[in-house]
């Protein structure tokens, strides 16, 4: 995590492993993608996206919540994106892409 210029969450329970990843991650001042399907009934529901709908209704509170972080000001993640579409991963990629 600490070598990338981004990390994107595609699936993860919010007591998952994946966690642990994104702890790392939002120690590095980088942008954060997360993958987000409202209104698809398995996305809203099943516990293996609850990571998913954490991040991406509470931003970095969420980050802090699903990671132990005490402190909000300790989670210092750039950007957290919500990827839903082909329009919203070209977003996230202009933020980490050269000019």
């Amino acid at each position: 995590a600490g070598l990338s210029k981004a990390l994107i969450l595609v699936q993860s329970k919010s007591d998952g492993g994946s966690k642990y990843t994104i702890k790392t991650f939002s120690e590095v001042n980088r942008v954060m993608g997360v993958i987000s399907f409202p209104g698809n009934v398995e996305y809203d529901i099943d516990i293996i996206f609850s990571g998913n709908r954490l991040l991406a209704s509470d931003g970095i509170d969420g980050v802090a919540e699903m990671c132990g972080v005490k402190k909000r000001e300790n989670v210092r993640t750039k950007d957290i994106v919500t990827i839903s579409n082909r329009d919203d991963y070209e977003s996230f990629a202009k933020l980490i892409l050269p000019s």
